[in-house]
């Protein structure tokens, strides 16, 4: 069997608007990754620490992004759907019947 060439995987890093639970990067180690309130997760949510077949530390997957939530589709009626900006924020959103 082949030397190990390292025991260790690295801090994988954390993408933006995500958060990393785990400390410890060594094979067989796990982390868990998460994103803040109003971004979904697209990839996997655990790495694992594991040996390739260099007998390298390697991550199972590459880290998950964050991508801002897409609003669902609209229960409104296209025809009574307006487009109006918000006074406070200047974000757009729609506002129903136009009022």
């Amino acid at each position: 069997m082949a030397k190990l060439q390292s025991s260790s995987c690295g801090n994988p890093g954390v993408p933006p608007k995500g958060i990393l639970y785990g400390t410890t990067f060594q094979v067989g180690d796990k982390i868990r990754y998460s994103c803040v309130t109003g971004y979904v997760l697209d990839g996997h949510p655990q790495l694992t620490c594991v040996t390739n077949m260099g007998n390298t530390a390697v991550w199972d997957f590459p880290i998950p992004i964050c991508r801002g939530e897409s609003p669902g589709p609209s229960l409104i009626p296209s025809h009574q759907q307006h487009l109006q900006p918000d006074t406070h924020t200047g974000i757009l959103k729609y506002n129903r019947y136009g009022l």
